[in-house]
């Protein structure tokens, strides 16, 4: 519930910003357009540690890579608000003593940033940025028994804060960024009698480059 409230208010906040910005004429604006790709290690500390060994997998999620996408816009002092969405992944294996054949998780997020970047430059041709970024989370999971298929699709929200790094060639932008994930998602599960929810832990760290067009 934390998560959910903390994405409202930044999404708030941005929409805010950005209407304050189209009253002042030539402070909004495009800025850039990346490609981002990444590495996302979310906790999953359910599923490793209590599902998966009840089932005979020694397999674990672990860290993987993310794809994604954002625009980015310019705003009034300094600020910047930034849409986006990824998708990451993640499948354990069984062997033949195992309960299950194969879990797969995977995570679609859109992504929505609010990002400060000071006037000063710390590092010669380099522009440091900070801010903070609410997801959405779109959840499938596709578990395989023998020779039957169960999907369970779910949703969540979560945030963190990111710091990031860039330097533009003309039009042409890279960067790299640091953001930590913070929060957890219902996991609906059958216990034989009824339905039971599991916190799943997709707290974790996060790396990412970004190449793009800055206008």
């Amino acid at each position: 519930m934390k998560a959910k409230i903390i994405f409202i208010l930044l999404l708030s906040m941005v929409i805010g910003s950005t209407g304050n910005a189209q009253e002042k004429a030539g402070k909004f604006s495009v800025y850039s357009v990346n490609f981002v790709p990444g590495w996302y290690w979310p906790g999953m500390d359910y599923w490793n540690d209590i599902y998966l060994p009840s089932v005979g997998v020694s397999d674990q999620f672990e860290g993987n890579f993310s794809f994604g996408g954002n625009i980015t816009f310019s705003l009034p002092e300094g600020f910047r608000a930034r849409a986006g969405v990824s998708y990451w992944s993640d499948k354990t294996k069984g062997d033949g003593s195992s309960a299950i054949n194969s879990l797969k998780i995977s995570f679609t997020r859109f992504r929505l940033a609010a990002v400060y970047v000071p006037e000063v430059v710390l590092f010669k041709n380099y522009q440091t940025y900070l801010g903070i970024e609410g997801q959405f989370y779109v959840i499938n999971n596709k578990l395989k028994e023998d020779l039957e298929t169960a999907d369970q699709e779910g949703q969540d929200y979560s945030f963190g804060p990111l710091v990031g790094i860039e330097r533009s060639f003309g039009h042409f932008a890279v960067g790299a960024e640091f953001m930590y994930n913070l929060g957890s998602y219902k996991q609906d599960l059958s216990d034989g009698i009824g339905v039971i929810e599991k916190n799943v832990s997709i707290t974790g760290p996060e790396i990412s480059v970004s190449l793009g067009y800055k206008f």
